[in-house]
């Protein structure tokens, strides 16, 4: 797999393939709870017009 290969993928949809679902939804970017700790309150943000 290249690197375009790999910037092409949506995090969002990798996330969810992985069983990650965004909290909250605010348009452009998500809040997750981290995967990598237990949380109560999501801290992971994600935004999906940069893909980062």
């Amino acid at each position: 797999m290249t690197i375009d290969e790999i910037k092409a993928i949506s995090i969002k949809d990798y996330l969810g393939s992985m069983s990650i679902y965004p909290i909250k939804n605010y348009g452009y970017y998500g809040m997750y709870k981290s995967p990598f700790r237990n949380e109560h309150t999501p801290s992971f943000k994600v935004d999906y017009n940069q893909n980062l």
